[in-house]
C-alpha cells in the first residue's frame, strides 16, 4: 500500500556492538536504519525516586520516552503494607508482578496478585494497590508516552495531580 511505512526490530549480533536496532522500510524507498540509544544497562544504575502519592512505594523509570518512543517501562516497589491510594490515569497499564502479593482493585474488581501474574488496567478505571505480607510488591508497568493525568480519589476533593510526561502514572 501507497505510504505505508513498515517499522521491523532486528537483533545486531556483530560481536561486542550488540543492541536492539530499528529498520523503517517505506515504499519505494531504501532500508533506513536507525540505532536504538540504550540496548542495555543495569537496572540498578536508573535511579529510584519516592512515589509521592503512595505509601511505601518507590519507582524506577527504566526505560522513558528518549530510549522507547512509544512506551514507558517503569518498575515499581511497594513495602509490606504499602500501597497506591484509589486512582485514575488517561493511560492504560500493562503489568507483570516480579515479586510479592498485592491486593489490587481495578473499577469494581478485587484482585489478590502475585510473582508472575499479569495485570491489565483500562485508561480512565479506578484502581489502587496494597503490598500484602512480609515480601515487598514488585511489577513492571508498561505505559504509552502519552499525556496523562492522575486523580486521586480518595482525598476529599478528589485532587489532581500534575504528573510530568516523563512520570507516568501506574
Amino acid at each position: 500500500q501507497a505510504g505505508v511505512g513498515l517499522e521491523v526490530f532486528y537483533l545486531l549480533s556483530s560481536g561486542i556492538v550488540g543492541g536492539l536496532g530499528v529498520a523503517t522500510l517505506s515504499p519505494g524507498s531504501s532500508l533506513i536504519t536507525r540505532r536504538s540509544p540504550m540496548p542495555a544497562r543495569p537496572s540498578g544504575s536508573v535511579p529510584v525516586e519516592v512515589v509521592p502519592a503512595g505509601t511505601g512505594t518507590t519507582r524506577q523509570l527504566l526505560i522513558g520516552p528518549e530510549e522507547g518512543p512509544n512506551f514507558a517501562l517503569r518498575k515499581f516497589i511497594m513495602e509490606p503494607g504499602g500501597g497506591m491510594p484509589l486512582h485514575t490515569n488517561e493511560v492504560e497499564h500493562e503489568q507483570y508482578v516480579l515479586g510479592g502479593r498485592a491486593r489490587v482493585v481495578i473499577g469494581d474488581e478485587v484482585l489478590v496478585v502475585k510473582k508472575d501474574d499479569v495485570v491489565f488496567i483500562p485508561g480512565g478505571i479506578p484502581h489502587s494497590y496494597e503490598a500484602l505480607g512480609d515480601e515487598t510488591f514488585e511489577f513492571l508497568c508498561v505505559v504509552p508516552n502519552l499525556p496523562d493525568e492522575t486523580r486521586i480519589l480518595e482525598s476529599p476533593e478528589d485532587t489532581m495531580l500534575e504528573i510530568p510526561e516523563d512520570e507516568l502514572g501506574c
